[in-house]
């Protein structure tokens, strides 16, 4: 081939990778149709597998910032940050959610909490504190009292048995909550329509919340599953296994 051809190869096969460039889907968007295929051929342990699996690799990254209060480490409600994120720095200001019967998840090094508090932001009388005392080796619990109030800020504490204050949440404005609230409804009503899973449907919940950055709510819909299948427990115990907390500087 003389140098003429070869020259002119060269620009034929740059403007053909050029047009490629521009014609080949994101990785993102490829994944997404690979996925929405899944899910129209009814093939949803495989779904859920690739779903799960994403959903470990975000929470790997994530930290609690500042650490515990001595031996506890509150995962939720609680901000989760990427180490050396500034916001770990500002924990002030409490956490907002999404839920209205949230899920109050722990990790604790040594001991067991006994029971748990709630409290409405400027009362000193519990509003509520489970159903009694915690079982041994309990690290989560959902609130299941009256639904908690858009725009309220709430307090909790921890027993071990002494009390110990966790990080302070506040539930999200009824706008801000209704407009999560109709998304999660055309998630729900999209996957019923395609034939998902329970599970499948809950893990595209989590990525919306995901998404938004609400951890408190995704770690919710993860821990609030009934029956999970061993895929999904398999996953709850190992998102708790993962080291959260960071230590105090």
């Amino acid at each position: 081939m003389n140098k003429a051809r070869l020259l002119r190869f060269i620009v034929l096969i740059n403007v053909l990778i050029a047009n490629l460039c521009i014609a080949i889907p994101s990785e993102a968007t490829v994944k997404k149709q690979y996925l929405q295929n899944l899910l129209l051929n009814n093939n949803n342990n495989t779904y859920i597998s690739l779903l799960l699996s994403d959903l470990l690799t975000i929470f790997r990254r994530q930290k609690v910032p500042a650490g515990g209060r001595g031996d506890i480490c509150a995962l939720a409600p609680q901000k989760l940050v990427e180490p050396g994120s500034s916001s770990s720095t500002k924990n002030n200001i409490p956490v907002e959610i999404w839920s209205l019967k949230p899920l109050f998840l722990w990790k604790i090094k040594q001991g067991t909490v006994k029971q748990i508090q709630l409290f409405k932001d400027g009362s000193n009388n519990d509003l509520w504190k489970g159903n009694g005392e915690i079982a041994l080796g309990q690290t989560s619990i959902i609130y299941d009292g009256e639904p908690l109030q858009p725009g309220q800020l709430y307090h909790w504490r921890l027993h071990i048995p002494f009390p110990i204050e966790q990080p302070s949440f506040q539930i999200m404005e009824e706008k801000k909550r209704n407009e999560i609230t109709n998304e999660l409804k055309q998630i729900e009503a999209r996957l019923n329509q395609q034939g998902a899973s329970a599970e499948t449907i809950t893990l595209e919940k989590v990525d919306l919340f995901v998404k938004k950055n609400l951890w408190s709510d995704a770690l919710r819909e993860i821990f609030a599953v009934t029956n999970p299948s061993p895929e999904f427990k398999k996953i709850q115990q190992q998102l708790l296994s993962f080291e959260y907390c960071q230590t105090k500087d």
